[in-house]
């Protein structure tokens, strides 16, 4: 499968387990860096190396999308971090 996705960052919410985990492995697998936010560290780390073991990138970030404050405050720093991931702006 072909998702065009190659040379891109995907930022993926909710990516430390279940859909989310399963999400960034098919952008890894289709040759994109992944940009990780979640709740849980561990979770997170399980999934960047299980992205990265596909010969991908990955970040991650601790982070409760659900707090729009925190997301706002983090938003550039985010950018910023997936930036230097590809050396480009692609985000998915």
């Amino acid at each position: 499968m072909d998702l065009g996705v190659k040379n891109s960052v995907a930022f993926v919410s909710g990516g430390g387990e279940g859909i989310g985990r399963i999400v960034a492995t098919m952008l890894a697998q289709e040759g994109a860096s992944v940009a990780l936010a979640d709740r849980e560290p561990a979770a997170l780390e399980e999934t960047a190396k299980e992205v990265r073991a596909l010969g991908a990138k990955a970040l991650t970030f601790q982070l409760d999308v659900t707090n729009c404050f925190l997301v706002s405050n983090r938003a550039s720093w985010i950018t910023g971090q997936t930036l230097s991931v590809n050396g480009g702006y692609s985000m998915v």
